[in-house]
Formats: C-alpha cells, structure tokens, sequence
C-alpha cells in the first residue's frame, strides 16, 4: 500500500519473518552469549522494567536520518533478534555486541528497531526525533 512503516521490538522481528528473513529464537544460546550486552533485565520477565545498552546506528541511513545521529541508548527487553536480514531490506543499527538492532526497507519508508524508543522519549529528543520522523513520512503519504 505504499504506507510508512514504524516497527519496534517484536513488530521488527515479525516484519521481518513476514518478508522473508530468520530471528535466533534466543539471543542467549549465541557463541558469544558471555560476551553480550544486556538485551533484556537480568531478572526477565521480572525486575527492571528494561536494559539499557549503546545501539550504533549506520551513517546515512534512513534511521540515522530520522534519529538525527548515528549512536543513541536504547532501552531493551527481547529475547530474540534479526538472525538473516529480510530480501530488500539491510541492517543498519548494532549493539556493541554486534548484534542487529535496527533494519530499513531499500525501496519504501519501512524502518525497524529493536530498542523501545517509547521507554525513553518523553525525555530523550532524539528517541521523540524517530516517531516525527515517522508521522512526517505519514502525512507525505497521505497528501500524494
């Protein structure tokens, strides 16, 4: 239909299952599991309401665009993540752990992250940046 696409957490993983790319059903069982970055409270389901971690985010990219940067914090809570990429879309966001964390569509304005840019945009401008990006992209499709 053409219309702008925002996907965060789970709605990316199913965005991308739906066109065609892979999730790892837990990030835990990953070679580098002692390695990673939280992605989830240590208590999950229960404690913090999420982890906190750094998300580098591709210069030049429709989501660095949007964000108006190319690094942020982002607030987690998941336990599965993008294993292959969806056909038409690329990554564009990682945690320093080097998993994904943020994938776009190459053709329509279809962004997906993994982070909960919610949690933290009543406070943090440039997570409120994403969802003026998005309503932008909206109205634009709206007035063509």
């Amino acid at each position: 239909m053409g219309k702008p696409v925002l996907a965060i957490c789970r709605g990316l993983q199913i965005t991308n299952v739906a066109l065609g790319g892979t999730l790892v059903q837990e990030i835990a069982t990953l070679p580098n599991a002692e390695t990673q970055v939280l992605h989830k409270p240590e208590n999950f389901p229960e404690g913090a309401p999420f982890a906190v971690h750094d998300v580098r985010i591709q210069d030049g990219s429709r989501l660095a665009r949007a964000l108006g940067t190319t690094a942020i914090r982002g607030s987690s809570f998941h336990h599965q993540i993008v294993d292959q990429v969806a056909p038409g879309c690329v990554a564009v966001a990682w945690s320093p752990d080097g998993l994904l964390e943020g994938i776009e569509h190459t053709d329509h304005w279809l962004v997906g992250v993994q982070w909960h840019p919610e949690d933290t945009a009543e406070t943090d401008a440039v997570q409120q940046n994403l969802y003026n990006a998005f309503i932008e992209a909206a109205l634009q499709s709206v007035s063509r």
